[in-house]
């Protein structure tokens, strides 16, 4: 059976990873040939999600049956604060998707968030710091008024 797959693991930034707004970050996931012929020429695809600058498509390592290999995409976080999530898939050297256990995407998902040394960010209280960055901004607006 040509071009099966099962996913292994997700090596790093497990799904839902706190990353800084704007920073690029590497995403490898592991792989294993479940088929009985060798992947040669086969790539990974974006296949969809949020705009991640993720590759439009990339080689996969070849891998002969039972052998297990790791991909990397170099990826760049959106420069706003949110959840994103970039889907990928697995493609022969025909171009068909090649199923991820009972999948036929695998993805990366992360949260964004503004990262700053004030004491109420430091704590994990960013809600706080918004509103103490707002009576800051309104107390310095009534300053220059008067």
């Amino acid at each position: 059976m040509q071009g099966r797959c099962c996913p292994i693991a997700r090596c790093d930034n497990p799904d839902d990873t706190q990353v800084k707004a704007g920073e690029k970050l590497i995403k490898t996931w592991e792989f294993q040939n479940t088929g009985t012929c060798p992947w040669i020429n086969y790539t990974v695809k974006s296949s969809g999600g949020d705009n991640i600058n993720a590759p439009l498509s990339a080689p996969m390592p070849a891998a002969l049956p039972k052998e297990k290999v790791q991909v990397s995409l170099e990826l760049t976080a959106p420069a706003a604060d949110g959840k994103y999530a970039g889907y990928f898939t697995l493609h022969n050297s025909n171009d068909e998707i090649v199923p991820i256990g009972l999948e036929k995407t695998f993805w990366v998902k992360f949260h964004c968030r503004r990262i700053c040394n004030c004491p109420y960010c430091f704590r994990g209280q960013t809600r706080r710091h918004q509103v103490m960055e707002t009576l800051a901004i309104a107390a310095t607006v009534k300053m220059r008024i008067m």
